[in-house]
């Protein structure tokens, strides 16, 4: 059987964007009485600046659409710099649509758009404990990450990332830059941009951890007082899988990289790439941390 096509456009009907709430509240696991994207806030950002995709699954017989995610940004602006982007606040896809390319044609997507708006930065955030979007922004958009936000929305926020504080890591998607068009090309070939071996085998470990039942690792130690050019700061491979083993280890991951991220990104490191190994106990994920450097795709 023929795979459905995805199509990504705009949004245009109101049937469209009611769909786009219950993406949002089926992937985020709200309740009823959590709050989802405002329809005439959807609505006044497609029509003034903002931007709302639908990807849609188009039938190999019919042509017939069912739209299964949806992306949503805005414009923003640096504090600092004075610098314009486009803030993506939401890219989801259902969860049966997961893994199947959406979520990475939703953002080429919406990186064409952008640029076509005359952006060249787009930003968002997302938890820096969730190993499998580590690896989609840095590694296959090959986006990178200099700022950390601890509990940016409150928290036991849904089901989906558990009943931690919501910490963030700001990513940058610098659209036009060599590092990016060199990723999604390779994506698109279906190949895993990984990091050099030599390097993230040379960078010293931030964290020390320690095995439980399950292959479940917890913290044992932190590193606050290193230097080198590359260093490496470990996560678990799978984050809800430590919280179902035990609440207080999932708290103490979180609280142990705050401090590790909050540190050396105020040191002048940022979060370059993520990568994982298969370990005695399991697999295990890194993000590897570089000295920040100015260069022509950097402003």
């Amino acid at each position: 059987m023929a795979q459905p096509e995805i199509i990504i456009r705009r949004v245009q009907t109101i049937e469209e964007y009611q769909t786009c709430q219950r993406i949002h509240r089926q992937v985020w696991g709200f309740g009823p009485e959590d709050t989802v994207m405002h329809l005439p806030l959807m609505v006044a950002l497609q029509e003034y600046g903002g931007l709302v995709l639908g990807a849609f699954a188009a039938d190999a017989a019919t042509r017939a659409e069912s739209q299964v995610g949806f992306a949503l940004g805005f414009t923003g602006r640096d504090e600092m710099s004075g610098r314009y982007f486009h803030y993506s606040q939401i890219a989801a896809a259902l969860t049966e649509w997961q893994s199947r390319g959406v979520g990475f044609a939703l953002k080429t997507a919406q990186r064409r758009e952008v640029l076509g708006q005359g952006y060249r930065l787009m930003r968002w955030a997302y938890d820096p404990l969730e190993a499998r979007n580590a690896y989609f922004n840095l590694v296959k958009l090959g986006g990178v990450a200099r700022r950390y936000l601890p509990n940016m929305y409150g928290t036991g926020k849904g089901e989906l990332f558990g009943q931690l504080d919501t910490d963030r890591l700001i990513v940058d998607w610098e659209l036009d830059s060599s590092r990016v068009a060199e990723r999604l090309a390779q994506a698109e070939r279906g190949q895993k941009p990984l990091p050099a071996r030599s390097d993230y085998e040379a960078a010293p470990a931030l964290v020390g951890i320690a095995w439980r039942g399950d292959g479940i690792p917890v913290v044992t130690s932190t590193e606050l007082g290193r230097d080198e050019p590359q260093l490496k700061l470990e996560i678990p491979y799978h984050n809800l899988q430590v919280q179902k083993y035990s609440f207080q280890a999932g708290v103490e991951w979180r609280e142990q990289t705050r401090a590790l991220f909050s540190h050396y990104l105020a040191a002048g490191y940022y979060a370059a790439d993520f990568f994982t190994i298969v370990g005695e106990y399991g697999p295990r994920a890194f993000y590897l941390l570089q000295k920040d450097i100015v260069n022509d795709d950097h402003e």
